[in-house]
């Protein structure tokens, strides 16, 4: 148990899902110390989100044509989806593998970060829709997690909240008590909610219930999988993150065909997408390598989320790339290739808008700087004289 322990102060530091960019500036010495090969998942993982976007919105917005029948392209859409759909699971299991520190800075960045692009969107949405500064603008900006649009950051805010909590638990349970926790989750989350959709429970992954699901999932396999084991098993985690995402796939296709009730393939509770990303995760978990370049690309992952989907900005940017795709594709291609091809494009449009937006949060972290140093010396200040009296428990 104290063994337990140990490896749960080690691995305290680590944060959350997104790399947090002014920590870095704290523990500069220690950033070739990041594995490289997670932060690299980070970033694939974020390009499977704005893929899956481009692919459904722009590239084959109507899977089911007006007469009810699949083209080609609906079928290659629902494949593509196997493989892309775990990224929001894996995001979550990261951050249960390392476990999530509750510190004020870490919630300031967060805050702040999701009140820029707020402001970000709604300057697009004044630039573009004609719109004018109004009451929704600003309880946007100066409050980003009580009315964001976007579901994981409500979902993930709260992850932060209840981390604590999550952390004190799993130091207190044992190997055997943990498994049990887990296994309860499941047969709520997944059994419940997405198998039979009862009432009350989480239908789609949606949810608060099931973000500590994967995370105290990620802390299991920090504390009682080894990294030999790990290891050895690299390639039989690579088999059954295809296989996962090959069953969600191939699955969604018979159920349009045969209409089965119980199909929900894609959903992020489904065992098949909760099973792939834990394999993906622990594929890449398999290997490690230092590499300050990818560092660097991971710490702006969370900006590549906000950037390009809230609804401001996402229904401009899917119809450009919509439109350019109809320029692009026409005759002599056959359905088939036409349909590989528009994938291909979007692949090809997401990391272009991903490495745009990694690029201008490189702009926002400077212009962000001065607002940190007034942070640095007012904040710990005010809050170990007033908060951290009344909560000698809690620390920046």
């Amino acid at each position: 148990m104290q063994e337990v322990k140990t490896r749960i102060v080690l691995n305290h530091h680590r944060g959350g899902v997104f790399a947090d960019n002014q920590t870095h500036q704290i523990i500069k010495s220690r950033i070739d110390e990041r594995d490289s090969a997670i932060e690299l998942l980070r970033i694939i993982c974020m390009l499977f989100v704005v893929i899956q976007h481009v692919v459904n919105y722009s590239i084959f917005p109507e899977i089911e044509q007006a007469d009810g029948h699949w083209t080609i392209g609906s079928y290659v859409a629902q494949c593509s989806k196997g493989f892309l759909c775990v990224a929001v699971d894996c995001f979550v299991l990261i951050s249960g593998y390392f476990g999530i520190k509750f510190k004020l800075r870490h919630i300031a960045n967060l805050y702040l970060t999701c009140a820029f692009y707020n402001l970000f969107a709604y300057v697009i949405h004044i630039l573009l829709d004609d719109a004018v500064i109004g009451k929704s603008l600003i309880l946007n900006v100066v409050f980003p997690f009580s009315h964001s649009t976007l579901w994981f950051i409500n979902c993930y805010v709260m992850l932060f909240f209840y981390a604590p909590l999550l952390n004190a638990a799993v130091a207190y349970l044992n190997k055997k008590q943990h498994l049990i926790v887990i296994l309860s989750l499941v047969f709520t989350n997944v059994y419940l909610g997405n198998f039979w959709q009862a009432p009350l429970y989480d239908l789609n992954g949606l949810s608060i219930l099931n973000f500590m699901l994967l995370y105290l999932i990620g802390r299991y396999v920090n504390l009682y999988i080894s990294q030999d084991t790990i290891n050895m098993h690299r390639w039989l985690w690579l088999i059954i993150y295809v296989g996962c995402a090959l069953f969600a796939g191939i699955g969604s296709d018979f159920d349009h065909i045969y209409h089965w009730t119980f199909w929900r393939g894609f959903t992020y509770n489904s065992l098949q997408m909760i099973f792939g990303a834990l394999a993906l995760f622990l594929f890449a978990k398999s290997f490690r390598f230092h590499s300050r370049t990818i560092n660097w690309i991971a710490v702006s992952t969370l900006a590549i989320y906000l950037g390009h989907e809230h609804a401001y900005v996402n229904h401009h940017l899917y119809r450009f790339i919509a439109e350019l795709a109809d320029t692009f594709f026409v005759e002599p291609y056959s359905l088939a290739v036409d349909a590989v091809c528009r994938l291909l494009y979007g692949i090809v449009i997401s990391v272009i808008i991903a490495a745009i937006l990694v690029l201008f949060d490189k702009i926002r972290i400077l212009l962000m700087k001065p607002i940190w140093k007034v942070y640095d010396k007012l904040v710990p200040k005010i809050f170990n004289k007033f908060v951290k009296p009344l909560f000698n428990k809690w620390y920046l």
